[in-house]
């Protein structure tokens, strides 16, 4: 199956969370199979963990997982945390 990938690009708190579930919601109305996947880091700063090279490493590789597991099983999926 064919993917889409919509990588949603901001500066924090310019509302990239919210415009990834909006867009999930809108794909799940017009009966795409489509999913959101949030960012990794966010669970990361609500639990107080600094975030040091090697976290950022170890975030971007969870990040990359979390996507990799949607590709070609979905037809949509949304992020407001693009793997560059």
């Amino acid at each position: 199956m064919k993917t889409l990938l919509v990588n949603i690009f901001g500066a924090p708190c310019s509302g990239k969370s919210v415009k990834m579930m909006q867009l999930g919601v809108v794909g799940k109305v017009r009966k795409f199979f489509c999913e959101i996947c949030a960012e990794v880091a966010k669970e990361y700063v609500v639990q107080g963990v600094p975030i040091t090279r090697e976290v950022q490493m170890a975030l971007t590789g969870e990040q990359r997982r979390r996507l990799l597991c949607f590709v070609g099983n979905c037809e949509v999926v949304v992020t407001d945390a693009p793997v560059l």
